[in-house]
């Protein structure tokens, strides 16, 4: 799908209220009396009261202005705020369009810049290495999960046959192919990347820890409906060894768990590893390829239920938040060894339900659930159910309207169970009848058409 990005002008803002300041470059546009601004310029940010750089991020068309590179919205203001701020546009005529082979060339030149960073942070940091701790952290939800929050992380068996150690293999995944390798890749940057762009903390992470993905959280912040919806979760954390090469297992040697987050969120834990190992779970499993983009490892999976990590959203946050996990040796050397992404939540949209109830046989009753349950036909759902197990895992508010029992027999509207009613029109009488006794015959308007006219014509009265 093609990726719109517009230009930024002079005074535009960033998602901490800075402010582009006046280009330098002779050679740019005018827009509506505002100048175009470029890669370089100036951006005033009052939250850290320090002037920035503007510097490009994600896919763009090539060509300057003068030599210079015209900002894009969503390219970063480099000033003392972590994260960098993003640039937002004020208008929305003067744009590139990024097209799907393009967004292709850019995702294969970041996937051979970071093979390449991996290969020189390797050459620096090897011969370190015995010094830092050798495994990664994930942050899992807990067994009891309720759907009060939304969680997704990256399962094995998406890329992975996996052999236990009694020599059963789950998954059914087939040969080794390029076509998969793409596929896998294309699962790979659903996690890795936030609505198809990099994230700079992400990348910095996955250039020293490949075949990592980072587990993706979604809650609301304090204050938005805490009544219903949860502003802090309990996870826990799985510990993954990679023993390939040979290893033995983990053991106390004084390394301590630590956690870093972005703004907005609070995580109150500490840990050392010696606790966590204490009860924990050892899993000896082995990955097996089903790709050319995953190569096969063995590795240990420990699991500690007994410990949860508490994440809270203090207040709502506008732009990818993270919890960043460090394992620190005594020594004080320190390397980060997992990563949890959480989703913005300062936007929050709301979805209005309007259950009806279609009633076209005589011997069906009009009212054939209590109030609070949404009947679909099968099953029957708590109307709580769809606020705090479904739209809010996508962090959305849903408001359920009373439900409507439309019947075509006595061509009435039963609106919820106080019996309110209302006519149907008389305009639709005919096409009633004939969805009614001649279901072959091809009316004027459809069935789907006849339910679709019947609820706009008669929520406006029950809405106001």
């Amino acid at each position: 799908m093609p990726l719109t990005r517009y230009y930024i002008l002079e005074n535009d803002t960033t998602t901490a209220g800075g402010i582009v300041q006046t280009t330098t470059n002779p050679t740019i546009f005018n827009v509506s009396g505002k100048k175009q601004s470029c890669i370089g310029d100036d951006v005033w940010c009052p939250a850290c009261q320090s002037m920035g750089k503007i510097v490009p991020t994600g896919p763009r068309l090539s060509f300057s202005l003068g030599g210079a590179m015209p900002a894009l919205n969503d390219d970063l203001c480099l000033c003392k705020c972590n994260p960098p701020p993003k640039l937002v546009h004020s208008q929305t005529s003067f744009k590139e369009i990024i097209d799907d082979n393009r967004l292709a060339q850019y995702q294969k030149a970041r996937e051979q810049y970071r093979q390449s960073k991996l290969q020189n942070n390797f050459a620096n940091t090897q011969a370190n290495d015995d010094e830092l701790p050798k495994f990664t952290v994930h942050f899992r939800r807990d067994d009891n999960y309720q759907g009060r929050y939304g969680f997704d992380w990256l399962r094995d068996e998406y890329v992975y046959n996996i052999k236990l150690a009694d020599g059963s293999v789950q998954g059914n995944i087939a040969g080794v192919s390029p076509h998969r390798a793409n596929l896998i890749q294309s699962i790979m940057s659903e996690y890795i990347t936030h609505q198809n762009n990099p994230v700079s903390f992400i990348d910095d992470f996955i250039s020293n820890q490949t075949d990592y993905a980072p587990a993706w959280l979604s809650i609301f912040a304090k204050g938005q409906m805490d009544d219903v919806y949860l502003p802090n979760v309990n996870l826990h954390l799985q510990i993954e060894q990679d023993i390939t090469h040979g290893s033995t297992p983990l053991t106390d040697d004084g390394t301590i768990i630590l956690f870093e987050y972005s703004q907005g969120l609070e995580v109150q834990s500490t840990l050392t590893l010696a606790d966590y190992l204490k009860n924990a779970k050892r899993q000896e499993i082995e990955l097996m390829a089903s790709s050319l983009a995953m190569p096969s490892k063995a590795i240990y999976r420990y699991t500690n239920t007994a410990f949860s990590i508490n994440i809270t959203c203090t207040q709502p946050i506008d732009e990818l938040g993270y919890v960043k996990i460090f394992a620190q040796k005594p020594n004080g050397k320190k390397k980060q060894v997992g990563l949890l992404c959480v989703y913005p939540n300062s936007d929050i949209p709301t979805a209005v339900i309007q259950p009806v109830l279609w009633v076209t046989d005589r011997g069906m009753a009009i009212i054939n659930h209590p109030q609070g349950m949404l009947d679909t036909g099968k099953i029957r759902i708590p109307y709580g159910k769809i606020q705090t197990a479904l739209f809010n895992q996508a962090l959305i508010k849903a408001h359920i309207n009373e439900y409507l029992a439309i019947n075509l027999l006595d061509k009435k509207v039963y609106i919820g169970e106080k019996g309110a009613t209302l006519d149907i029109p008389h305009s639709l009488d005919k096409e009633i009848s004939n969805y009614l006794y001649q279901p072959n015959l091809k009316t004027t308007t459809q069935p789907h058409k006849i339910k679709e006219q019947l609820i706009n014509t008669i929520q406006p009265p029950i809405l106001s």
